[in-house]
């Protein structure tokens, strides 16, 4: 896949949301979440892109760091596992 910034080629992989050891044990365990929201802001909906603990399949550019996510199911891959 080729980037769609700068159109070099794409390193495949993936994105993934979780805590840290770190932030659990300062701020103890919670849910974290990637969302999307319109540059405008105008109707403030928010689109849940990954949920906690989820992963999904991703393209990095190392050219210019442009990450392409593809939201439409859970990582092919599999998800890198939990500490």
């Amino acid at each position: 896949m080729n980037c769609g910034k700068c159109d070099e080629e794409m390193a495949d992989g993936m994105v993934e949301v979780h805590g840290t050891i770190g932030g659990f044990l300062l701020f103890g365990w919670s849910l974290q979440h990637l969302f999307w929201y319109a540059s405008d802001r105008v109707s403030r909906k928010a689109t849940m892109v990954v949920g906690s603990g989820r992963a999904r399949d991703a393209w990095a550019c190392r050219e210019c760091g442009l990450i392409t996510i593809n939201a439409g199911g859970e990582a092919s891959k599999g998800t890198r596992g939990s500490f």
